[in-house]
């Protein structure tokens, strides 16, 4: 029996992997697919403060660019940006090197191990796989934002989901793009609140959308042709489904902790979910190290109190997801032709006043909308 199974081996379960391992416990980590962090379903990118608050020095092997911040671009191609130095990252690399760091502390990595069902049996669980049973005292379910264990204990109450779709070009086929800068277009009109996506990283770019709508492919293709790319070039394409709005009774029940996309801690209004991956994995690690030294499995109930109170969960982020959904492109038009150049820590509630006494009156109607809105952007260029 070991003392942890972690299933899933993304960002999240490798992290509360090292964590744990790391300490000298025994776990055990369960991951569906053949080679850790490959395919990649991500678009890739990381702050410096994601990386210093969780403790992961810097390293060139999955590095591939480093970029100032975000450009947030309306539909008239007026914009303004969010400064935050940003990491793009091989996210195969990036998880697959804290899988190896928690196995070089002494973890079992199991691939190709499909988790079918979690069972409670007292002071251990079972978890059966295609490969025979496992046996735990506790169990972290990292599996991702279809997670099966957090329906299966009763902790998820409801879910509903996005959709996203990326291509990834060589740089030699795409031209005219600043590449200091990772652009967010919001096209959240017709994406029902989601928008496309160009991500600069070195030697190439990924370029793709997401929203609550059926036809991605069609308008990622259409873009693409927009800005001068072939969408034929492409070496890859991927996609997949993004958490929307997950609501949890709890994210820790019994020995049962959740975390990462199956914890429902996806930006809803950004899509990003490295950070509260890591943060998550770190956080159940470090309390599950508590629960074992105190030897008090009622430490684990921390988890969840903590998760809820962090920036990852704060209102306005879900709100702002759902206010994208309501503003129209003559909205960001709007927004960007008043704001275009400007940082968005500049534009503060007196600038707003005196932008919608001057010529801006939509302003005043939108005015809550836009602090919500702001302080969700401040929020997630740090923690998304």
């Amino acid at each position: 029996m070991f003392d942890v199974i972690i299933i899933g081996a993304g960002p999240a379960g490798g992290m509360a992997a090292k964590t744990i391992a790391g300490s000298g416990y025994s776990v055990a980590i369960i991951e569906i697919k053949k080679e850790v962090g490959y395919p990649v379903q991500c678009a890739e990118s990381v702050s410096e403060f994601c990386l210093n608050t969780v403790g992961i020095e810097k390293d060139d092997r999955w590095i591939k660019n480093t970029v100032k911040g975000v450009k947030i671009v309306a539909p008239n191609g007026k914009f303004f940006y969010c400064a935050e130095k940003r990491y793009n990252v091989d996210r195969h690399l990036f998880d697959k090197s804290l899988v190896e760091k928690a196995v070089d502390d002494g973890a079992e990595l199991h691939t190709e191990t499909k988790a079918e069902r979690v069972e409670g049996r007292g002071d251990r669980y079972i978890i059966k796989t295609n490969k025979g049973d496992f046996e735990a005292k506790i169990v972290v379910a990292a599996d991702g934002a279809l997670s099966k264990a957090a329906t299966q204990l009763g902790m998820l109450e409801r879910k509903t989901f996005g959709k996203a779709v990326q291509y990834k070009f060589d740089a030699k086929h795409v031209k005219g793009i600043d590449d200091e800068w990772l652009y967010m277009y919001m096209y959240t009109q017709e994406l029902k609140g989601g928008y496309i996506w160009i991500f600069p990283r070195g030697d190439e770019y990924n370029i793709g959308l997401g929203g609550r709508v059926s036809n991605l492919v069609p308008r990622l293709r259409k873009f693409c042709k927009e800005m001068g790319i072939d969408p034929e070039k492409r070496k890859s394409a991927n996609g997949g489904l993004l958490p929307f709005e997950f609501v949890f009774k709890t994210r820790s029940k019994d020995n049962c902790l959740v975390v990462g996309d199956a914890a429902g801690l996806t930006n809803p209004a950004t899509g990003g979910g490295i950070f509260p991956a890591l943060y998550s994995g770190k956080l159940a690690g470090e309390i599950i190290i508590k629960s074992f030294e105190e030897e008090n499995p009622e430490v684990l109930k921390e988890y969840d109190r903590k998760i809820r109170k962090t920036p990852f969960l704060h209102p306005s982020i879900i709100k702002t997801a759902h206010y994208y959904a309501n503003w129209k492109d003559e909205d960001w038009n709007r927004l960007a032709t008043a704001a275009h150049g400007m940082d968005m820590e500049d534009m503060s509630i007196l600038w707003g006043i005196i932008q919608g006494i001057k010529k801006h009156r939509w302003m005043i109607t939108r005015g809550l909308e836009m602090l919500t809105i702001r302080k969700a952007m401040l929020i997630s260029k740090r923690y998304s």
